[in-house]
């Protein structure tokens, strides 16, 4: 990995860029390393912006890594993979097709690469750096294609549900999202879902599976909203 000179020397752009040379020079990093950076990176934006990153043991694979809140709304996603990871391979997961199901406003990055997605839909791509021969060094325009990304990503307002389809489908993966989250903190001892399955046990079903359990919690939570 070669030393990465990041444009714009007072732009948060150039923080973030050296942090990431830092820790990839000493070999050992990993899609954790950097989370702190890319949390920083985010809350720059804006102020009062708050970029909530879950501890790995309770996310896993059913909730994204990031989420962006400005006060008490909840103005988007971020899915973060290792940097060396490709994101049109991370696209073809069913993590992320899930994710592209149920959430709004998403961004997927390997810190370096970019995809910022509505309702599904791919809207940008950009990429802080660039290929110069065998070097890989930060992009020219890196704050800048930084910049719009960002402003775009929190001016994104959650598209109005203008027909009964696009409710169902809307609805279908977040109940998706939710079950399998349900099912993943009912099976790890989560003590308020360990009640909510002995309530469902005692009333409706008693030999009541996990799974099913899960199923039925995310349809009740989903379609009651």
């Amino acid at each position: 990995m070669h030393a990465m000179t990041p444009a714009s020397p007072s732009h948060p752009i150039q923080a973030y860029l050296q942090s990431l040379q830092k820790e990839l020079s000493r070999g050992d990093a990993t899609e954790h390393t950097h989370r702190s950076a890319l949390k920083a990176l985010i809350e720059s934006a804006a102020t009062d912006l708050l970029a909530t990153n879950e501890p790995k043991a309770i996310q896993r694979e059913n909730k994204p890594d990031y989420i962006v809140r400005k006060g008490a709304s909840v103005m988007g996603f971020v899915e973060a993979k290792d940097v060396d990871k490709s994101l049109k391979a991370t696209l073809k997961t069913n993590q992320l097709k899930r994710y592209l199901e149920a959430l709004p406003n998403l961004l997927l990055t390997n810190y370096l690469d970019f995809i910022w997605f509505v309702g599904g839909e791919k809207r940008m791509e950009i990429s802080l750096d660039e290929l110069n021969g065998e070097h890989v060094a930060p992009a020219k325009d890196a704050s800048a294609r930084w910049d719009e990304l960002i402003t775009c990503f929190l001016a994104e307002v959650t598209p109005t549900v203008s027909s009964p389809q696009q409710l169902a489908k809307n609805l279908a993966g977040q109940t998706r999202l939710l079950r399998d989250l349900s099912l993943e903190l009912l099976l790890a001892g989560d003590p308020d879902l360990m009640e909510q399955d002995q309530s469902f046990r005692a009333m409706l079903v008693p030999d009541l599976k996990p799974e099913e359990f899960a199923d039925m919690y995310a349809q009740t939570a989903t379609y009651t909203i």
